[in-house]
């Protein structure tokens, strides 16, 4: 169940404080909403979730390798982005070997994907290149979605699409965390949250998939000889 970061505290709060001991203390709200958050993108990097997963398509310059949109504003890092396919092709491309020299690279079909150095300008809303970097045409592309764009802040009343109970359990884990005098109930809640990420994966893989898919190489249509 989704719940806004206000819920989410209130409920881990209680967590927190049926933890019994000396060592007890008051805990900030300003210190669990930072933890709510940082909760939060530990589990959205931990699995690619269906609802934070979007395709995209774009066009290429035809001659730095980058898209002409920026279309990133909402994909948070380079290994958020899961698979580029020349558009309206099945078949994943490659991502560049890390030693392939992109100047022996010529023509217009794109062959392969890297990241963009974080060192460009571009790199925050654009994120890959293509290879060649004289390619052109359109590219899909599959990433992970944060649900805050790139420059916005999260506020109390912003909902997270994730498992309510899952984030409350991480939110205890690392508020406890901090608490020296309480390692044994910090760590208690983590077993909980990955119980309950466990339980969350397991009914997930249980649904039917479609034969096929971006990655197999099977063909999309067939036609009688």
């Amino acid at each position: 169940m989704s719940a806004t970061i206000r819920q989410i505290v209130d409920d881990a709060l209680t967590v927190v404080g049926e933890v019994s001991g000396a060592g007890v203390q008051a805990y900030s709200e300003d210190r669990m909403f930072g933890d709510t958050i940082r909760a939060f993108n530990m589990l959205f990097k931990k699995y690619a979730w269906d609802q934070y997963i979007d395709w995209f398509t774009l066009v290429l310059d035809g001659a730095t390798g980058k898209i002409t949109t920026d279309a990133f504003t909402h994909v948070r890092d380079f290994e958020d982005i899961m698979s580029v396919h020349r558009a309206g092709q099945a078949p994943a491309l490659p991502v560049a070997p890390k030693g392939l020299n992109p100047n022996i690279l010529n023509g217009t079909s794109v062959l392969y994907w890297s990241a963009l150095p974080a060192t460009d300008a571009a790199y925050d809303l654009k994120k890959i290149r293509m290879l060649p970097r004289t390619a052109t045409g359109s590219i899909d592309v599959c990433a992970r979605v944060y649900p805050k764009a790139n420059t916005v802040a999260w506020s109390w009343t912003d909902v997270m699409h994730l498992d309510k109970d899952m984030i409350v359990h991480g939110v205890a884990f690392l508020t406890l965390l901090a608490d020296e005098t309480n390692s044994s109930a910090a760590e208690g809640q983590r077993m909980l949250m990955e119980a309950r990420f466990t339980d969350i994966k397991a009914i997930l893989a249980d649904k039917p998939l479609a034969a096929g898919g971006s990655n197999t190489g099977l063909p999309m249509e067939w036609f009688p000889r």
